[in-house]
This record gives structure tokens, C-alpha cells and sequence, in this order.
């Protein structure tokens, strides 16, 4: 919550808390952008990329005492809010994925500022070791229903619309390693933007730049089809 913090929004630094435990390993995500529509408006859009089956089933939570009952209470109030049963286990297996979303809930609605969750997906990756990497965009949506299920979020949730999914190839002469096709995927949805990527998330450390385009935005109505995107650069 930094950009907060620099930015004087005190009120959302204490919030957060309150909300979830500020003792061991925080949230940690892969990008962080600041979108600005043709409207004037701003939203957030934190960025999380995947790359092989393994980082994508993230083992559960390792919290206890106090922090574990209060990071149980907030999911426990997400799950309530995206009609998810009561009985769905968001702690264990998947627990990553979960706490994105308790995250992306409480910045939408414990301090109402307007967020979307965007999940790379990288298709073709290999690794010296040899893991598990989805070779298409088939092979993670499998891994995806698979996690639904497990964590029984109901298709067509309340958040559908700002849990948004890419699939880049790194075969791609563009998006290899996140490269060029994800900031070309970002800018032709949004005004301005300007992405800060985590020093843990190597995939996203490469600058590009993306060219002019006409695009649109669903659902917003600051941003239709026609209007000229304004790309930046992100570091």
C-alpha cells in the first residue's frame, strides 16, 4: 500500500491495517498500475503473472495466532460478498489467488477505490528445471476452472468483470517474457497508465513502449470505441 502512503491517503494505509495483518510476509504482487481514463477518472489495476503450474498452486497460508483469525475474517468477508459457500477453503490451496481477491474486495469496497485484478498467464514458458509450463491457452484455462471449483467462486461473480485473464506467448516475437504484447494488451484499453513492477517479478522487468491506438474499454463509460489511447512508457 505504498502508492498510498506516498500519495497521503492515510485513511486507506490505516484501513488496510485494520483489514489484514501488517506482521510477517505481506501481499506481494508482480505490477501495480495507475490507469487514468478520458473521463478524468482513475482506477487501480494490480498485476499478477504466472508462468508454470506450480507457482500457480500456491500452498496455503503460513500465519497464526492473531494474524491468521484476522486474515480468515477478511477472506471469510470476501467469500460472503461474491456469494462464495462458507464452507470453500481459501487459506490452503490457492491461497495466493484468494488473498488477490480479498484485496482487489477491500479496495473496491472497504475504501471505494476502483481496482481490477489483471492475471498473466504465459503460454510456452520452459524452465532449466524442467516444471510443468501450460504450452496453451487450453491448458491454463483447465488450471483455472480447476481453482474455481476448488475454491467454488460461481461463474459470473461480482467481480467477473475486474478479474481480467491474458494469455501472451513467450514464442511471440512480442511478448516474450512479458514484453511487448502485455503493455500493447494495457494501452489499448486504457488513456494513460503507468506501470511499477515488483523487483520479485522478473518476467515483468523489461521497458516498452507501445504506439498509438484507437481502443475501447468495456463497461466504462468514460472510454469508447474511437477514442485515441495515450501510451507511456513502463519501467
Amino acid at each position: 500500500m505504498e502508492y498510498f502512503s506516498d500519495g497521503g491517503r492515510d485513511d486507506v494505509v490505516n484501513s488496510w491495517s485494520r483489514f489484514w495483518p501488517q506482521s510477517g510476509r505481506p501481499q506481494m504482487w508482480d505490477g501495480w498500475a495507475v490507469v487514468r481514463f478520458k473521463d478524468g477518472t482513475e482506477e487501480i489495476l494490480v498485476v499478477e503473472a504466472k508462468a508454470n503450474s506450480l507457482e500457480f498452486e500456491t500452498p496455503g497460508t503460513g500465519s497464526k495466532g492473531n494474524s491468521r483469525t484476522k486474515i480468515l475474517r477478511s477472506l471469510d468477508e470476501t467469500k460472503a460478498f461474491l456469494n462464495v459457500p462458507t464452507d470453500a477453503v481459501w487459506h490452503e490451496t490457492y491461497y495466493q489467488f484468494c488473498n488477490r481477491l480479498t484485496a482487489l474486495y477491500f479496495l473496491n469496497e472497504q475504501v471505494e477505490v476502483p481496482s481490477r485484478l489483471l492475471m498473466i498467464y504465459f503460454i510456452g514458458d520452459q524452465f532449466p528445471d524442467g516444471r510443468d509450463c501450460p504450452q496453451s491457452q487450453d491448458a491454463w484455462e483447465s488450471l483455472i476452472s480447476k481453482m474455481h471449483q476448488a475454491i467454488k467462486l460461481p461463474r459470473g461473480h461480482r467481480y467477473s468483470a475486474r478479474v481480467i485473464d491474458v494469455f501472451p506467448s513467450v514464442t511471440s516475437n512480442h511478448s516474450h517474457c512479458c514484453l511487448g504484447s502485455i503493455c500493447v494488451w494495457l494501452f489499448r484499453r486504457f488513456i494513460r497508465l503507468r506501470l511499477w513492477v515488483n523487483s520479485s517479478g522478473p518476467r515483468l522487468q523489461q521497458r516498452c513502449r507501445a504506439s498509438k491506438t484507437r481502443t475501447s474499454w468495456p463497461g466504462h463509460p468514460g472510454l469508447r470505441q474511437g477514442h485515441t489511447a495515450k501510451p507511456g512508457l513502463c519501467p
